[in-house]
C-alpha cells in the first residue's frame, strides 16, 4: 500500500507533463501573410533638383523633422558616401479615400552645394493631385531649407540614377 501511494503522485506528475507536450504540439497554422500594398509610384514634388548651400545631413535632417511633422511613421535616414536618403513610412492624409501617402528625400553633396528630391506616393494609388500637391507644399514648410534655383529648364541633373535609387 505504501508503494501505491508513492506512486500515485508520480504519476500525476507524469500525467501532467504528458498532456502539457500534447496541448503544446498541437496544430499550428501559420497566419496568413497580409497582402502586400500595391506599389506606390513616386511622384516629385518639384520639377527640377533644388540646390542649397547647407550641408548634407542639414538636408537629410530637415526632411526627417518634416516627414514626422507631417505625420509619417517609421522615418529612416541613412547616407552612404555622399549621397543621403530619408524615407518616410505612411501617414494617413485623406480622410475621405482613406489614401496614405509615403515620402522620401534624396540629396547629394557636389562641390559647395548640396542637390536635393523630395518625393510622395499614395496607396492605394487613387490619387488625388491636389493632396499630393499640398502634402509637397506642407513637407517644404517644414523642412524649411533655404533653395537657390539659378536655371529654369530641365537639364541632365533631373535625370540622374540617384533619383531613382532606394537603399
Amino acid at each position: 500500500m505504501i508503494a501505491d501511494i508513492s506512486r500515485r503522485p508520480m504519476r500525476s506528475v507524469t500525467a501532467a507533463m504528458l498532456l502539457g507536450v500534447v496541448l503544446s504540439s498541437g496544430c499550428r497554422h501559420r497566419a496568413t501573410p497580409a497582402p502586400a500594398p500595391a506599389p506606390a509610384k513616386w511622384e516629385y514634388c518639384w520639377w527640377t533638383v533644388l540646390v542649397t548651400t547647407l550641408p548634407l545631413d542639414s538636408v537629410a535632417t530637415r526632411f526627417e523633422r518634416a516627414f514626422l511633422a507631417t505625420g509619417h511613421t517609421g522615418v529612416n535616414r541613412m547616407r552612404i558616401a555622399d549621397t543621403a536618403w530619408t524615407l518616410a513610412g505612411l501617414a494617413p492624409i485623406d480622410s475621405v479615400t482613406r489614401a496614405t501617402y509615403s515620402a522620401r528625400a534624396v540629396a547629394f553633396r557636389q562641390g559647395d552645394t548640396t542637390r536635393f528630391r523630395y518625393y510622395v506616393a499614395v496607396s492605394p494609388p487613387t490619387d488625388s493631385a491636389a493632396n499630393r500637391i499640398a502634402l509637397c507644399g506642407t513637407i517644404a514648410r517644414a523642412a524649411a531649407i533655404p533653395t537657390m534655383t539659378y536655371r529654369r529648364d530641365p537639364n541632365a541633373d533631373d535625370s540622374l540614377a540617384v533619383w531613382n535609387r532606394v537603399p
